[in-house]
């Protein structure tokens, strides 16, 4: 599993699985009406390694919308929207196709579905959503699984197609979005802490534990902000010249700001922080210059 922005869109976060990295993945319903990610994270006896908001419901209720299926009991059911992505009784694994296919234990309806065997799937479905705004989608392909939250500026529905296709994924699916888009990686929120809207229902993906804990290295995460992606080095020394003349009231460490090639592209980082919360607070500190910055992994 890795967490990335998307090369060209840093709104964009993504969440890559190998496929066979995977236990289960299941769609679960909150305590009702409603519950925060975090809420249910801890609640979870086993905690999955990842967690997105779902499919769509009503705000006022909190009562789930179109098609939806956990555990394989029907939740909601409707005449129109029954394409969508659900987990394959017999296989466990995730697949897009028709609830009335009669074969998914969990599924939740695609508004809209976005991709289909690789082609951009032409609907009128959810046209009424269809502005720039935060969203949450899920697709895959033959090896990989994709879970992406759109943020910032927004996207409409063409242009997280492309993002979904740029990930080369085969079929894909929008999911409920706006304040609901949250995605918590262990726990910790890989979208921003500004948003946290209590929702009806969520995915959990489980990684196989392959590795006895007593032999598996313990891996130390550190936590740096990348303030820019560049192709050319030229610009992006520029602008980690600009960061480290930054007047540093929080000890942020802007001077010692540098550019590093990583898949192709020269990015301008600060800092290497044992705590999430303290690169968040480099990330604001940055807002208030003029800068937009974002967390990522060492």
């Amino acid at each position: 599993m890795k967490t990335y922005k998307y090369a060209s869109n840093t709104d964009v976060s993504v969440v890559e699985f190998e496929k066979n990295e995977l236990s289960k993945i299941h769609f679960a319903l909150c305590q009702q009406p409603r519950e925060t990610l975090s809420a249910f994270y801890k609640r979870q006896t086993i905690k999955p390694e990842v967690i997105c908001n779902g499919g769509l419901f009503n705000m006022a209720d909190g009562v789930t919308m179109f098609e939806y299926r956990t555990d394989d009991k029907a939740i909601s059911t409707t005449v129109k929207y029954k394409v969508g992505m659900g987990i394959n009784r017999a296989t466990g694994e995730l697949e897009y196709g028709n609830i009335d296919e009669g074969k998914f234990v969990d599924f939740i309806s695609g508004y809209p579905p976005l991709v289909c065997n690789s082609e951009r799937v032409l609907t009128d479905i959810a046209k009424e959503l269809d502005y720039k705004a935060r969203r949450t989608a899920l697709g895959y392909n033959s090896d990989k699984i994709f879970l992406v939250a759109v943020e910032g500026r927004g996207l409409t529905f063409t242009g997280l197609t492309n993002v979904m296709l740029g990930l080369k994924c085969t079929h894909a699916i929008n999911l409920d979005g706006g304040g609901s888009t949250k995605i918590l990686v262990k726990g910790e929120s890989l979208t921003s802490e500004n948003y946290n809207r209590a929702v009806d229902n969520v995915i959990c993906f489980y990684r196989k534990t392959t590795i006895s804990p007593m032999e598996e290295p313990v891996k130390k995460v550190l936590y740096t902000v990348q303030v820019g992606a560049f192709k050319s080095q030229t610009n992006c020394l520029a602008l980690v010249d600009r960061i480290k003349r930054l007047n540093d009231t929080i000890g942020a460490g802007y001077k010692n700001a540098y550019c590093k090639l990583i898949d192709g592209f020269y990015k301008c980082q600060v800092g290497a922080f044992s705590k999430k919360a303290n690169a968040q607070k480099v990330v604001d500190d940055l807002k208030t210059k003029g800068y937009n910055g974002f967390i990522t992994e060492k």
